[in-house]
């Protein structure tokens, strides 16, 4: 089952035990949205985007978690937090089977945000700019 907390940016008064979190980005970091429904059972979180277009790789980090966590567009997380408000959020399944942080991910490749600074292996990029 599926179970949605909206920001999720502080202590969950309820336990989780076994549910998949449901969280909506924005206001904190994605560290303490996962390890808050963490602390209250979820299995895993699922946190939906808030802005339209593709889900973005989830920044931070925090040892003290240790449960799976994904992002999914504002489209599709319209649709499980409206399924998780349902009468029937224990017979929605969600399965995280595989996430990448940073696909197509080639070291060579300057990022296209950027005009300048080391590239993954320590050397400057561009080699040259006019």
């Amino acid at each position: 089952g599926v179970s949605f907390l909206g920001l999720a940016c502080g202590p969950v008064n309820a336990s989780l035990a076994g549910l998949v979190a449901v969280v909506s980005r924005g206001i904190c970091t994605f560290a303490v949205k996962v390890l808050a429904a963490q602390r209250a059972g979820a299995s895993s979180v699922v946190v939906t985007n808030n802005a339209p277009g593709e889900a973005i790789s989830m920044g931070g980090a925090d040892p003290a978690i240790t449960i799976p966590s994904a992002m999914i567009t504002l489209v599709d997380g319209l649709r499980l937090e409206a399924m998780a408000n349902s009468t029937w959020p224990d017979a929605v399944r969600v399965t995280i089977a595989s996430v990448a942080s940073m696909p197509d991910f080639n070291a060579s490749n300057m990022a296209a945000f950027s005009s300048l600074g080391p590239a993954a292996d320590g050397r400057l990029k561009p080699d040259l700019v006019a």
